[in-house]
């Protein structure tokens, strides 16, 4: 990774992404943010000059046009000594479901605090394998996690017979979903700010109901602010815990090296917390929303600085900071009386 002396010089920052990520991302307004600083932020498209950059941002997936995406990385052979955010074999790492998962749980394992807190992901072969050793429901998840629409296709599955019929429409893995209330936890890292976003989630299931029929959804149905699904039902907020969370995000960010990610946090009834999901440079609407622009400008500012100055020392759990804010979702009148 390359270094940039001083924080506060005139740097030049590429942001390798499709024009619509550009336009909810709001960088046009971003750039003026980072004149202040005497900071040159540059949306680089296919027709730009192989320039000198101190600081490449990025996210192209692999149905991104090609032209953009051979743009990119004939710049990252040209800017070698240039910080990336995120390093190349990170970002793409977290595009694979399986591979993230195998990583993570691998690395967990060795930390008594973190090796129950990430669900396994298993793969076709041992799903079958394990047979009746399943515990049912299982949710179906497509490998490939790159944000577009297929990605988000879900399905939970009570037997192994569902399983065996989701494996023929695509690559999937199978992870055991646990009951969480119907609550999500959205976690958005950017450098060391750290924002925890409450969603609508799918509602308690039965547990070990083979003759549940199969369920299909996609998360956008779900989980989207502005979503009205079935699978839903009105909840009382549960409260991630500020330690585990941070102890979550350090973890995540030191072991798969990225500093532009979302976490999908869920809790029990036990108030145990589980890691279902990883994600790289992920939307920020909900912070956009909430908090406001300059809010998400401020850390991507950090991040980058962040970034800069990394080889003077490491980044330490204390320095994540978290910020709270929910949807308010609706309670009903029986879940008020158990309150």
């Amino acid at each position: 990774m390359g270094k940039v002396e001083k924080a506060d010089a005139e740097i030049t920052i590429a942001v390798c992404v499709t024009p619509l990520k550009w336009k909810k991302l709001r960088f046009d307004h971003f750039v003026q943010h980072c004149s202040r600083r005497n900071w040159k932020l540059l949306h680089v498209t296919d027709e730009d000059d192989f320039i000198k950059y101190d600081v490449i941002l990025h996210k192209l997936r692999d149905f991104d046009p090609p032209h953009l995406r051979q743009h990119f990385l004939e710049l990252i052979k040209v800017n070698r000594s240039s910080i990336i955010l995120d390093p190349l074999e990170s970002s793409s790492l977290l595009t694979n479901r399986q591979e993230t998962s195998e990583v993570c749980l691998a690395a967990a394992k060795m930390n008594n605090e973190l090796g129950e807190l990430f669900v396994p992901v298993k793969n076709l072969a041992v799903a079958i394998e394990d047979g009746m050793n399943l515990r049912f429901p299982i949710i179906c998840k497509p490998v490939v996690s790159q944000g577009a629409r297929n990605d988000h296709l879900m399905h939970i599955a009570f037997n192994l017979e569902q399983i065996q019929h989701v494996s023929k429409l695509g690559c999937y893995t199978f992870q055991p979903f646990i009951n969480h209330s119907a609550y999500l936890h959205k976690v958005y890292v950017i450098g060391t700010e750290v924002f925890v976003a409450g969603r609508r989630s799918v509602k308690n299931l039965p547990e070990s109901n083979q003759e549940s029929h199969l369920i299909s959804f996609n998360t956008a149905e779900v989980s989207k602010l502005t979503s009205s699904s079935s699978l839903t039902e009105d909840c009382i907020p549960t409260v991630s815990d500020e330690s585990t969370v941070r102890r979550i995000v350090s973890f995540i960010a030191e072991t798969l090296n990225v500093s532009i990610f979302g976490v999908d946090i869920i809790i029990d009834k036990y108030g145990k917390h589980f890691v279902i999901d990883v994600n790289y440079f992920p939307g920020f609407s909900d912070i956009y929303q909430f908090l406001g622009e300059e809010r998400v400008f401020c850390s991507f500012e950090r991040a980058i600085e962040l970034a800069i100055s990394r080889n003077e020392r490491p980044v330490l759990q204390k320095d994540y900071h978290i910020t709270r804010f929910d949807f308010k979702p609706r309670v009903s009148s029986e879940a008020k009386e158990k309150v």
